[in-house]
């Protein structure tokens, strides 16, 4: 096609792997065919990218989405089960099987089972553990069946899923808007920027408060065994994880014992490998991924007419279309930030104008004549009243 790779002042892909390689592939390539030019993500993607690296990120966490997905398959598997599974709820709600790449497929089918943080009310919680519960117990259905529901049953109600389910809640109730607003038609540049910097800051406040986690989990657990005993079902959710094997150092010959036995609390250990290890994931890949071109992003604002007024009314910062213009002056020498600067400010002076369309134009053209009639009219008539004033003076 003749086109000079050189010339490319910037370009956008999704996050796959194929195209963001640090030392291979699309990217890599362009860079360094031409290294003045901007690559922007699609951010939507990459978000996506960066929820499901998270959910992958401790064997607890891959643990608990599996499960969701092994307990929505096995009910699906047999229309018996799905019978079961309709009987113990109203609203003949199923259970989400999870897709591979979209991370708010994991959010929408972990809030259907487990509700929202700190707000289990609105879950199928109660009715899977009902349904696993009989599955389990029937004599009408083969060992093969019965053993999958106990294990699954016993997974749903270990305070370690809970905790691990509680930790995610919260990380996608940060992270819901944000997927929203990246996909909204007309977004904002600066505004996505400045939800994402909101978005990153809310998890890192929160990204060592284990406590609060804690809490949650234990109120899921006393809401589901408080539903269970009510419904008269006999199955206990735990309240505790159970205490690791205490670990004794190994004496060598000759040696006498005198280390007492290690060993850390299971809490402790829960929030160091699994909880601290996710929240530090996820802050630091938004990070990376997110805020390499905030200044681009400013400088782009800028570019939006819905901030014209702002720049006529205020002007406009000396830092601002400072980076824009690094990348401008290799095809236009005077693309300056000082130039920029002042002909966005005449730009914005004359918005008001340049927006008009057709139909307006035509609109205030006819307004425009129609004042010019009526002023004429009106001078028609003074001369009138003054003319026959003049007759009627010389008249006496």
């Amino acid at each position: 096609m003749g086109i000079n790779i050189e010339n490319c002042v910037g370009n956008s892909t999704d996050g796959a792997a194929n195209m963001q390689g640090q030392y291979s592939g699309f990217t890599k390539w362009l860079s360094e065919a031409s290294p003045s030019q901007v690559h922007v993500w699609c951010y939507a993607h990459v978000l996506n990218l960066v929820l499901v690296d998270t959910t992958q990120t401790t064997k607890a966490a891959i643990s608990i989405f599996q499960l969701i997905n092994k307990c929505a398959v096995f009910l699906r598997e047999s229309y018996i089960r799905m019978d079961i599974w309709a009987s113990k709820q109203s609203n003949n709600r199923r259970l989400n099987v999870i897709g591979e790449t979209r991370w708010w497929a994991k959010d929408h089918a972990l809030k259907k089972i487990f509700g929202s943080f700190n707000n289990p009310s609105t879950s199928l919680y109660i009715e899977l553990i009902e349904t696993l519960q009989e599955l389990a117990s029937s004599e009408d259905f083969n060992p093969t069946v019965r053993d999958t529901a106990q294990t699954l049953l016993d997974k749903c109600i270990s305070f370690e899923t809970i905790l691990t389910v509680q930790v995610f809640l919260r990380i996608f109730q940060h992270t819901a808007s944000l997927s929203k607003y990246l996909q909204t038609s007309g977004m904002d540049v600066l505004q996505a920027y400045r939800n994402v910097d909101c978005t990153i800051k809310a998890l890192r406040d929160v990204s060592r408060d284990f406590d609060g986690i804690n809490a949650s989990a234990k109120k899921f657990v006393e809401w589901a065994n408080n539903s269970l005993e009510d419904l008269k079902i006999d199955v206990t959710v735990e309240a505790a994880l159970p205490e690791k094997r205490v670990r004794v150092p190994k004496a060598m010959s000759g040696e006498r014992r005198t280390h007492e036995a290690v060993g850390d609390r299971a809490i402790d250990c829960y929030r160091i490998t699994v909880h601290n290890c996710v929240m530090d994931k996820v802050v630091k890949t938004l990070e990376e991924r997110f805020k390499a071109q905030d200044t681009l992003f400013a400088d782009m604002a800028c570019l939006n007419p819905e901030n014209f007024y702002d720049i006529k009314k205020n002007g406009i910062q000396p830092t601002a279309l400072v980076r824009l213009s690094s990348i401008l002056t290799k095809f236009n020498k005077d693309a300056t930030a000082s130039n920029l600067q002042s002909e966005l400010i005449d730009f914005s002076l004359k918005w008001s104008q340049f927006k008009k369309t057709v139909p307006e134009e035509y609109l205030g053209m006819n307004l425009a004549e129609n004042r010019n009639d009526n002023d004429e009219l009106e001078n028609d008539e003074e001369t009138a009243v003054s003319s026959s004033f003049s007759e009627d003076k010389e008249a006496h």
